[in-house]
């Protein structure tokens, strides 16, 4: 796992995925990272980097937002991972 960066993670358009392209994700999952900004939880994510790599942190999520037409998180320390680039929070899998 590499360490993670306060550039966005998945936010640059690559040749496979496009800012456009943002794919919605599913609204029990949305719940999940919702509780735990609220709890302000330091929770373990695990995301897709823009060069397809996984990239792992645990962070207290701050934020959730929507920017250009996609969903962000924004962690205690500045980072924003795009919402569709996130693997795993907490060991409950995006895409079950």
């Amino acid at each position: 796992m590499t360490q993670p960066s306060n550039k966005p993670a998945g936010s640059q358009p690559q040749e496979s995925q496009s800012l456009n392209d943002y794919q919605p994700i599913r609204c029990s999952f949305h719940d999940v990272l919702e509780a735990n900004a609220t709890l302000s939880k330091k929770v373990e994510i695990v995301y897709r980097e823009e060069d397809g790599k996984h990239g792992q942190i645990k962070a207290i999520i701050k934020d959730i937002f929507n920017q250009n037409k996609a969903e962000y998180l924004k962690l205690h320390n500045g980072q924003t991972i795009r919402l569709d680039q996130l693997i795993s929070v907490d060991g409950v899998a995006l895409k079950a």
